[in-house]
């Protein structure tokens, strides 16, 4: 019977009991005889994995690279090094240029800085009494009606003037 069929049905507690006592029996090793081979190919493990060949290959391909072909002549600099020398000499020319111009354009910014214009005024307290939060209820005056008085108004201060 398989392992899996017997955790489905369950074993019954005197099968537990005896499994679990050791055994010095050759019946015990039985069961090894049964199973069946695995047929999967595992190729060798080691260090003869192309993985690791090439690896060795590109180690070997650096080192010759570094050693013979970055190898300065009499006053010759190797061409990699050659290359990123001039590139920076570049570089820190334009970095020097730009800095000069960006320190130029904050001094003339500090220059030309003026104090913000102070309006002062000669009732600041005013502004607590004109604000509509400031007043208690029922201190507003209500506009909703005059207008009809403001036109009468108008007319009768224009008959005056004539």
């Amino acid at each position: 019977m398989l392992r899996t069929a017997t955790r489905l049905v369950g074993r019954p507690q005197k099968a537990l009991v005896a499994r679990s006592r050791p055994s010095s029996s050759s019946a015990a090793h039985d069961g090894h005889r049964t199973h069946e081979q695995d047929d999967t190919f595992y190729p060798k493990e080691g260090f003869g994995a192309p993985i690791w060949r090439k690896t060795f290959i590109c180690t070997i391909a650096a080192v010759f690279f570094y050693e013979y072909l970055g190898a300065p002549g009499d006053n010759d600099r190797p061409w990699v090094t050659g290359t990123a020398a001039t590139e920076s000499l570049t570089d820190i020319a334009s970095t020097r240029a730009a800095n000069e111009a960006a320190l130029l354009a904050e001094r003339q910014l500090v220059r030309s800085a003026t104090r913000p214009p102070i309006y002062r005024s000669r009732n600041p307290e005013d502004f607590n009494n004109i604000s509509p939060y400031g007043n208690a209820v029922g201190m507003t005056v209500h506009w909703s009606e005059p207008v009809k008085g403001t036109a009468q108004l108008v007319k009768a201060l224009e008959a005056q003037k004539k």
